[in-house]
């Protein structure tokens, strides 16, 4: 999908990708687009501009729509992601990566889209995962779905590398 310049939106585990979805509830299939589940990724990103075009690039080999969430950035980072196909929100001003974040989610949630995949704009996750990851919310068998990144190599491989949590409280 070609990009474009969006506005700031008002008001809005470090490590890992994290795939939310199904607000409407456990067990509900989220929207179709062209036959296929609507997934859309935000991506908060602070002075990422060496590498946040090819995050979004790579991003967008599997996901509808890429939402990049400049936090004040003091180089090109808005620049280099609109010129790669993302959605641009621009902070004049840093204000972290919660208030990143929620200001990608409240932007998906307006152009309809159910289900989103977050990953750091420093490019520290393979957008190559967001299918195995996505897969159990897609499918409606998962609200939330994490990929481990953090902890260390004889703990991944005791642990299974997805999560699924079938109820959130």
């Amino acid at each position: 999908m070609a990009g474009s310049m969006v506005e700031p939106v008002a008001g809005c585990g470090e490590r890992g990708a994290v795939l939310m979805g199904n607000p409407a509830g456990h067990g509900r299939r989220p929207q179709m687009l062209g036959g296929n589940p609507a997934l859309v990724a935000v991506i908060p990103a602070y002075n990422e501009g060496l590498v946040i075009g090819s995050v979004a690039l790579q991003t967008k080999q599997h996901v509808d729509r890429v939402i990049v969430v400049d936090d004040g950035s003091a180089d090109r980072t808005a620049e280099t992601a609109r010129l790669a196909g993302a959605d641009v929100i621009r902070f004049e001003e840093n204000g972290g990566k919660a208030k990143a974040m929620m200001a990608g989610f409240a932007r998906a949630r307006e152009l309809g889209y159910q289900v989103v995949v977050m990953l750091d704009g420093d490019g520290q996750h393979n957008p190559d995962e967001i299918p195995t990851v996505a897969a159990p919310v897609l499918a409606g068998v998962a609200d939330l779905s994490t990929s481990l990144t953090s902890s260390p190599p004889q703990v991944i491989q005791r642990l299974p590398l997805l999560l699924s949590l079938n109820r959130i409280p």
